[in-house]
């Protein structure tokens, strides 16, 4: 049976720690991402009202040696105009495609406002081989509000005396 584990490193820019310590943990965190050949696909994610910081492009090119599959997410798309965030969307795109391994779309997303977050699950689902799963459960979902709207349908019915026809 294969399992499928996902990782965090939050806030591998803001680390509260001697810079020693930073670069010692940085060390091995790209170590382990060169040596662990399984890993599908990485998100790094990046605050859509910042956009790269210097940190980010050294990452970048450490993922690009590592040959580590990358998407870049930008958060928080919520703080900004849509036209910052189509500005912001494409100077990413434009940096990203010069890294190697970097996949060429740009996803954006929100918690707080819930944007983006279907097309963020679905890209999870879809680069650990899930994506048949995820679809058989969204038919089931869709099956099981179908049922709710038939007998929902079919208790108005008996309440208001009426046999309509559909």
């Amino acid at each position: 049976v294969s399992t499928q584990s996902t990782g965090d490193m939050p806030g591998y820019g803001f680390a509260k720690a001697p810079p020693s310590v930073v670069e010692y943990m940085s060390s091995l965190i790209y170590t382990y991402l060169r040596v662990r050949r399984n890993i599908r696909k990485l998100y790094l994610l990046i605050d859509s009202s910042i956009g790269l910081q210097k940190n980010d492009l050294e990452t970048m090119n450490k993922l690009s040696d590592s040959q580590v599959p990358y998407q870049i997410v930008l958060t928080k798309v919520d703080n900004i105009t849509s036209n910052q965030l189509g500005l912001m969307c494409s100077k990413t795109k434009r940096t990203a495609s010069e890294y190697f391994g970097c996949h060429p779309d740009i996803l954006r997303c929100s918690s707080v406002a819930k944007i983006g977050l279907d097309e963020l699950k679905a890209s999870i689902f879809q680069s650990v081989g899930l994506e048949k799963l995820r679809k058989r459960r969204l038919r089931a979902d869709e099956m099981q509000i179908r049922a709710i709207l038939e007998r929902t349908y079919k208790n108005y019915q008996q309440t208001t005396g009426k046999q309509q026809r559909r």
